[in-house]
C-alpha cells in the first residue's frame, strides 16, 4: 500500500513570470479613473481626462491691465512736458481775449455832436429846396426880413448865435441864388459873409437859417432842413 505524500514532501512550483511582448507598446491607465488607454490616445474615453494633452490656462486680467495703464501714463509725461514746454515759451504764449465787457457794444449811443463840415461848399452840390416851413425853438429869432420881398436878409449885427449852414458859396452871386431858391420853397434864409465873423472860414459867403440860442436847438432845426439841403450843418456865429 502506498503512503500518500505530504504536503511537504511535494516540490513548490514557482509562480509564472509573464515577460511583456518587446514589440508591443505598453498599455497606459488614465490618472483619474484607472482605465486603460491605448498609447496614441490623448483623453480619457471614461471620464474625459486629458493625458497626454497640456490644457492651457486663460491668461489673467493684471498684465492687459498693466500695459495699458504703462502706456497711459507715458502718453501723460509727453502731455505734461509738452505744455511745459509751451508754456515757458513767451513767444508761443497767446494773449488772453478781450472780456465781454469790453467787447460789448452799448445798444443806444449817446446823442454825438456833429462833426462841422468844410465851409466851402458849390452850389451844385445842393438839391433845388421843396416847400415846408422852418422848425424854430422857443425863444429863437427867424433870420430878419429887411430890404424888401426880393432882398436877401442879413445876419443880425453884434449877434452871436447858432445857426444851419445851408450852402458856402466863394461868391455872391451863387449864395443869392440858392437862398432865393430855399425862399421860394418857405425856407426863410439869410446870406452872410464869413470874413465878419471870426467863427467861420474866411472867404465865403454863407446861406444861414435861423438865429438859436442853443447847438440842441440848432441840431432840431437841421433835421427838418436835411430835405432841403442834405448837406447843411450846425455851426456858432461869432462877430468879430
Amino acid at each position: 500500500m502506498t503512503q500518500p505524500r505530504s504536503i511537504l514532501e511535494d516540490p513548490v512550483r514557482p509562480a509564472p513570470v509573464v515577460v511583456p511582448d518587446p514589440t508591443r507598446p505598453p498599455e497606459a491607465a488614465c490618472p483619474r479613473c484607472g482605465a486603460s488607454l491605448r498609447g496614441d490616445q490623448d483623453w480619457c474615453l471614461n471620464c474625459g481626462t486629458a493625458v497626454t494633452t497640456r490644457v492651457a490656462t486663460a491668461s489673467g486680467w493684471r498684465t492687459p491691465v498693466a500695459i495699458v495703464a504703462t502706456v497711459l501714463a507715458i502718453a501723460l509725461v509727453g502731455l505734461i512736458a509738452a505744455f511745459l514746454a509751451v508754456s515757458n515759451d513767451p513767444d508761443k504764449v497767446a494773449q488772453a481775449p478781450p472780456s465781454a465787457s469790453q467787447q460789448a457794444v452799448p445798444t443806444t449811443p449817446p446823442p454825438a455832436t456833429p462833426t462841422p463840415e468844410p465851409d466851402p461848399i458849390t452850389p451844385d452840390t445842393i438839391p433845388p429846396a421843396t416847400g415846408g416851413d422852418q422848425p424854430q425853438a422857443p425863444g429863437d429869432e427867424p433870420p430878419s426880413a429887411g430890404g424888401g420881398a426880393t432882398a436877401v436878409s442879413a445876419w443880425p449885427s453884434g449877434k452871436t448865435a447858432w445857426t444851419v449852414v445851408m450852402l458856402s458859396s466863394p461868391g455872391r452871386a451863387g449864395a443869392n441864388k440858392k437862398a432865393k431858391e430855399l425862399e421860394s420853397g418857405g425856407t426863410e434864409v439869410g446870406v452872410l459873409k464869413s470874413d465878419e465873423f471870426k467863427s467861420l472860414r474866411g472867404g465865403y459867403y454863407v446861406v444861414f437859417s435861423g438865429q438859436f440860442k442853443t447847438q440842441s436847438a440848432a441840431q432840431d432845426a437841421l433835421t427838418g432842413l436835411r430835405s432841403r439841403a442834405p448837406q447843411a450843418y450846425v455851426r456858432r456865429v461869432t462877430p468879430r
